[in-house]
């Protein structure tokens, strides 16, 4: 087993969370069921 300080440790579990959190964002940002984002540029054309 490779031996890790905990500085590297905590990088390493920082980078697995936020690739995590990505491929989660990815993900809802695909699915039709779910809306990640506001659609206010259609609202800010509809106006003029």
């Amino acid at each position: 087993m490779i031996t890790m300080s905990p500085l590297n440790s905590l990088l390493l579990l920082m980078v697995a969370l936020g690739l995590a959190f990505l491929m989660l964002v990815i993900f809802l940002d695909n699915n039709e069921g779910f809306a990640l984002k506001r659609d206010w540029r259609e609202k800010e054309t509809e106006k003029k």
